[in-house]
């Protein structure tokens, strides 16, 4: 009985993996293109959240984040002692069991609720960055596969586009840029993650989306051809508030020459470079980043709440 058994449990998983649902998450940091990334994908049909975020000043086009996914993502920070713009690692074993149950007890609900029973659903919210194992176990109990966009914009872009928008400092917002795309990294290596240039995104996102497909084995349910004239339309505003030179020598003045790195390292695998060399050298400022960021991240955030 064991010998015939063995193989049709196998059958089995292999037909519950066939049929499971997918999950694309656009996971970016803040002010790095997932926006603009992400509502293109939805106009190729992917389903949205049904309870948005409302379009705002720098999301003038919205910014396609589910209200209640940002609920449990804020609340799973909080239990954690941390916060949105921590930039020091989030440690998920402070939360006691208990409260980790229920915190992804309402993260599962509120996908249950966002999405219902649609096949392919998108995701995005740049606090997932930090607190992909948890998503990661809630997708897989609710029957969804993660397939994952990483869009990739200079690190001092972004810091620019917070110091507009929160007021926080440029060395700041290229330390917090480092944490979620590092972090970002780290938890879908496996997934094989598709990297996306937002500069090349904008300029020919047709050939983005076909790779993008080609490279999580996603077909789109509205082709390229029929949603191009809408994709275009979307992605025609003013997207880019900021335009650095790529030498600026701003991006070395966080102190770290890891922030400079790690964003050429990015930009190799948006250009389809091997992926294996840049698990190790990111793997390294990983670790050169993990313990200062300990000390003086909590530091940091602590004179902002304060």
């Amino acid at each position: 009985m064991k010998q015939g058994g063995e193989p049709l449990a196998s059958a089995e998983r292999s037909s519950r993996a066939e049929r499971r649902r997918i999950a694309v998450i656009v996971l970016g940091m803040h002010r790095t293109g997932t926006s603009a990334v992400t509502g293109a994908l939805h106009l190729l049909g992917a389903t949205a959240p049904k309870d948005m975020m409302a379009p705002r000043v720098f999301n003038a086009r919205g910014n396609w984040e589910s209200q209640a996914v940002i609920r449990v993502n804020n609340a799973v920070l909080q239990a954690g002692g941390s916060h949105w713009r921590d930039w020091s690692p989030f440690d998920e074993h402070r939360i006691p069991p208990d409260a980790l149950a229920q915190l992804e007890a309402q993260a599962a609900a509120a996908i249950a609720t966002e999405f219902g029973e649609a096949p392919l659903i998108l995701l995005k919210d740049p606090r997932m960055c930090r607190l992909m194992p948890f998503w990661r176990r809630v997708l897989d109990r609710a029957g969804y596969a993660p397939r994952i966009v990483i869009p990739v914009r200079s690190p001092l872009d972004a810091a620019l586009s917070l110091l507009d928008r929160n007021a926080m400092p440029v060395e700041e917002g290229m330390l917090l840029w480092l944490r979620h795309v590092l972090e970002a990294e780290r938890a879908t290596r496996d997934l094989r993650p598709c990297f996306v240039s937002f500069a090349d995104f904008l300029k020919d996102w047709r050939a983005d989306v076909a790779r993008v497909s080609g490279a999580l084995q996603v077909d789109w349910p509205v082709s390229p051809v029929a949603a191009g004239a809408d994709v275009d339309e979307f992605l025609s505003g003013k997207l880019r508030h900021h335009q650095s030179a790529a030498d600026d020598p701003r991006l070395r003045s966080a102190g770290l020459d890891g922030v400079r790195e790690t964003y050429d390292i990015l930009m190799s695998l948006c250009s389809g470079q091997p992926a294996q060399d840049a698990a190790e050298r990111l793997g390294a400022i990983y670790r050169a980043f993990d313990q200062p960021s300990r000390v003086l991240g909590p530091l940091f955030l602590r004179r902002h709440l304060d």
